[in-house]
C-alpha cells in the first residue's frame, strides 16, 4: 500500500503518540503493584510487591503501526492473571483494570503533543 508524505507524517506521529501513552501506562501500572510487603494488600486493590517479578512483568511491545499490547504475566509471574479476577479461593486483586480507569482521562495529551 503506498502512502503520501502527509500520510506517512501522520502514522509516524500517531504511533509516536501511541508509543508514549503505551510506556506511560506501564508505568502506572507498575506503580500500582510496588507498595511493599508486608502487610499483605486488601482484597480488591492492587497485590503489594513481594519479589518484584509481577511488576517486571509488566511491559508493551509493538505489534505494528499505532498498535501497541500491555501485558502482565510470564514465566516468572505466571500468577498475573489469578491477581488480577481472583481464583475460587482467593480474592481478585486488580492493577490492569485500575491502571486503565486511572490514565484514561490524561491519554489524549500525548497526542496533543504530537498534532
Amino acid at each position: 500500500m503506498a502512502y503520501g508524505k502527509t500520510t506517512r507524517a501522520v502514522m509516524s506521529a500517531m504511533d509516536s503518540g501511541m508509543s508514549q501513552a503505551s510506556r506511560h501506562m506501564v508505568g502506572v501500572a507498575q506503580a500500582l503493584v510496588s507498595t511493599p510487603f508486608p502487610p499483605a494488600s486488601s482484597p480488591g486493590d492492587p497485590p503489594h510487591r513481594r519479589t518484584g517479578k509481577l511488576r517486571s512483568s509488566i511491559k508493551y511491545k509493538k505489534k505494528r503501526v499505532g498498535l501497541y499490547n500491555i501485558t502482565a504475566g510470564d514465566a516468572k509471574a505466571f500468577y498475573a492473571e489469578d491477581l488480577e479476577y481472583g481464583k475460587i479461593r482467593v480474592a481478585p486483586r486488580p492493577f490492569m483494570r485500575p491502571m486503565m480507569l486511572k490514565v484514561m482521562g490524561g491519554l489524549g495529551i500525548f497526542f496533543r503533543r504530537v498534532f
